[in-house]
């Protein structure tokens, strides 16, 4: 109806955020080919996530449910470990639009939450319904610059990664609000692992 306000709306997704020695680890990373990349957006320490199910801008009546959902399918999924492995670029290496660093999660614990989120909160949103491809961003194309982060995942493609897993043990919903020096990542709800 005319004259009636628009509802807030909110971009939505849950996520893990790895643990202080790796983000550290990412942080040196980003650090060492910041000053020889200075095409590519390089992500801010503080925004370092793995995105286990991207929800989309959504009503904000929807916070709610969806935070319910979360703690619900977090309490029915045990803690597990992860380790870092090999750079790549998405959607592919020849021309990517992201740089990041694959997570490795071999007893399928971390694909199984992917799965639980998205069954779950299909009842209220869209879902895109691709498998996951566990990664933390490190950097984004900016326009044109596929070249420029080919090069980025050229350079970082000999670093070490952390050889030792680490825990995975909480869930968290996240809100993205944009802003000209990047996006900021506001935590809306947090979910402890297997506490249920």
């Amino acid at each position: 109806m005319r004259g009636e306000m628009a509802e807030a709306r909110r971009r939505l997704f849950f996520a893990v955020r790895p643990p202080e020695p790796v983000l550290a680890h990412l942080a040196n990373l980003i650090a060492r080919h910041r000053a020889s990349s200075p095409g590519p957006a390089w992500v801010r320490t503080e925004n370092l996530h793995l995105t286990v199910l991207f929800v989309g801008i959504v009503p904000e009546r929807l916070t709610g449910p969806l935070a319910k959902i979360g703690a619900r399918v977090a309490a029915s999924t045990p803690a597990f470990a992860a380790t870092l492995g090999a750079p790549s670029g998405f959607p592919n290496p020849a021309r990517p639009r992201v740089a990041s660093v694959e997570l490795l999660e071999p007893t399928g614990a971390l694909s199984a939450l992917h799965v639980a989120l998205c069954s779950a909160a299909r009842r209220f949103v869209l879902l895109d319904s691709r498998p996951l491809k566990a990664h933390v961003t490190i950097a984004r194309a900016k326009a044109g610059g596929e070249p420029a982060l080919r090069r980025v995942l050229a350079a970082v493609a000999n670093e070490p990664a952390p050889p030792l897993p680490f825990p995975v043990s909480r869930l968290e919903l996240l809100e993205s609000r944009p802003r000209s020096s990047g996006p900021i990542y506001d935590t809306v709800a947090a979910f402890p692992l297997g506490v249920g």
